[in-house]
């Protein structure tokens, strides 16, 4: 099946969004499809409204500084994570050849050697990961990556400098850094993305934090609930507090009653709050990408074109 023509802006989300922005940003959705069959089919207008609603919910944290581009892809439907590994292998590649045409279509044709974000959560942060292992080992390219947040998806430890070339990020302001995570309650032992036996790199969204210190509710600067569209249903300050598990990485949330914050997602346990990464912890998150831009902005103005 030939890759998906990305010269074509009925492919895109967002084509440049936002003119006048420093920075730009390449957002890509996470899974949506959770029909049964193996990838999205990109004649399917009402996944294809999906997508847009779930790169909606995303774009906010972004959108303020940054030129916005997001493809529609080929995703791998929910079905395939808990898949044979011949089939996860072949949906994903499937999935990724679309957004690696999309990214070098952005490189080619739209960015003009500008700063720029990753940004993706869950399968969209793992195609984030997969862009990294592809086109970052190049030292201008990387030089120009203000961060990547990629929520949802594991850095295991001994992917660093061996299959990843962008280090996890350290405190608040690194830049050219991933900033990542996956959430869940304190008594989780085990979920699929953060299975127990391996460890994965994390920071704190509360207090930039890479050790196990907690960082009580009183930090978050608001939690963002959304509907499956992007459309706010209620900004919570002081929602929930945070430590990592120095165990496996994860990042604990406390606070919370995992009956009001189910699942959703039929593979993980209770108190697995994947589906709320970004949004438990969004007002911090999006205070943070303005100061990693204005960091990187501050000593890289003459990398750039600005």
């Amino acid at each position: 099946m030939p890759v998906t023509d990305y010269s074509d802006p009925a492919n895109w989300i967002h084509l440049g969004s936002g003119e006048g922005k420093d920075v730009d940003v390449f957002i890509i959705s996470p899974t949506i499809d959770s029909r049964e069959e193996d990838n999205m089919s990109l004649d399917d207008s009402e996944n294809m409204e999906r997508m847009r609603g779930a790169v909606e919910m995303q774009r906010g944290m972004y959108s303020e500084w940054c030129r916005v581009f997001s493809p529609y892809y080929r995703q791998s439907a929910l079905r395939v994570f808990t898949a044979d590994d011949e089939t996860k292998r072949r949906c994903i590649t499937t999935a990724y050849s679309d957004i690696s045409a999309a990214f070098r279509y952005f490189l080619d044709n739209h960015n003009d050697g500008r700063p720029f974000i990753l940004a993706g959560f869950s399968q969209g942060a793992h195609m984030c990961y997969r862009i990294i292992e592809e086109f970052l080992w190049d030292d201008d390219l990387r030089g120009r990556l203000v961060a990547m947040y990629a929520f949802g998806w594991p850095y295991f430890k001994e992917y660093e400098n061996t299959r990843y070339p962008v280090p996890p990020a350290k405190g608040e302001t690194d830049v050219g850094a991933v900033i990542g995570y996956d959430c869940e309650a304190p008594e989780v032992e085990h979920t699929i993305i953060n299975p127990q036996g391996r460890w994965t790199y994390s920071i704190n969204p509360l207090n930039w934090r890479t050790d196990s210190v907690p960082a009580d509710s009183s930090l978050n600067k608001g939690a963002r609930i959304m509907r499956s569209n992007g459309e706010i249903k209620a900004d919570i300050p002081g929602l929930c507090g945070c430590w990592i598990d120095s165990a496996r990485g994860s990042l604990k949330v406390t606070g919370l009653d995992p009956e009001r914050y189910r699942p959703i997602v039929y593979f993980l346990p209770k108190g697995g709050y994947h589906v709320y990464d970004y949004e438990f912890f969004y007002h911090n998150i999006k205070e943070n990408v303005e100061k990693r831009i204005m960091c990187y902005l501050s000593s890289n103005r003459h990398r750039t074109n600005l």
